[in-house]
């Protein structure tokens, strides 16, 4: 991505970004839905940690002021993985987004926060990724920290759907996979698909799961992956043999110290 793209989608610039349809936002936001971005920023070799100090201080105060909710925020949990910063956040609706992230990057606040740390740091983000999602019909809402326990590990899964089977593998999640999850002591968080015209639209399924810790979670999937239940709900939903997920894309992360979701 060239420099100048990068700081464009720094400064919170909508422009470039696909838009959902006008009648999606506009039932979102009557009927109290959110609609979610996930961001995810790649920084520059031992720069996370600048990336990290100038959200705790600066980005989260400012989301506040112009209307951005944030969910979560998280890190990868291994040093031999790229360093980046993965982030939640929500709005009711594409025109609210648009709006709130209009005056996020006009803010004269901003523009001096991100002007020093340039200054000080030189290029701290060299690309960025960012999709909105939808929540599915059967997602629950994401909560805050549970009132007991640390913080949880999260797992960040992309499903893109065989050609034509993402209803399928909906409702196979909406009747089956959910309790199953559920059963095997792992967190249902939110469950969505990439709205119309952004990447993985009609294809992907990207959801949220959480757990006690990192060897929890490698021992509860285990345990579902050997379930009978499930041995029998995934070979009677794909009758014709073919997966109804064609790629699986798994991420686990470590909320930050400032994220609502840990």
């Amino acid at each position: 991505m060239r420099r100048t793209a990068i700081s464009a989608l720094i400064l919170g610039a909508v422009a470039g970004l696909a838009a959902t349809p006008a009648a999606w936002a506009e039932e979102s936001e009557s009927a109290g839905q959110r609609l979610y971005q996930l961001r995810t920023y790649y920084t520059a070799p031992g720069k996370l940690d600048v990336l990290i100090t100038r959200f705790r201080e600066h980005n989260l105060p400012l989301f506040e002021r112009h209307g951005i909710t944030l969910v979560g925020a998280w890190t990868p949990p291994g040093k031999d993985e790229e360093d980046r910063l993965v982030y939640l956040v929500s709005f009711p609706g594409r025109s609210a987004a648009d709006r709130a992230w209009k005056g996020f990057g006009n803010d004269p606040e901003w523009k001096d926060v991100f002007g020093k740390e340039k200054k000080d740091h030189g290029e701290v983000v060299t690309r960025g990724e960012t999709v909105y999602l939808a929540p599915t019909d059967y997602s629950p809402n994401p909560g805050p920290k549970p009132a007991r326990g640390g913080r949880r590990a999260f797992e960040l899964r992309t499903y893109t759907a065989s050609p034509g089977k993402l209803n399928d593998l909906n409702k196979r999640f909406r009747e089956h996979t959910m309790e199953l999850i559920k059963k095997h002591g792992m967190t249902n968080v939110l469950y969505t698909t990439p709205t119309e015209k952004e990447k993985g639209a009609g294809k992907d399924l990207v959801y949220l799961l959480a757990y006690p810790g990192r060897e929890a979670a490698d021992l509860s999937w285990r345990a579902f992956r050997d379930d009978p239940e499930w041995q029998r709900v995934s070979k009677e939903s794909q009758p014709d043999g073919v997966p109804l997920a064609a790629k699986v894309v798994s991420a686990y992360l470590e909320p930050t110290d400032f994220s609502p979701l840990r």
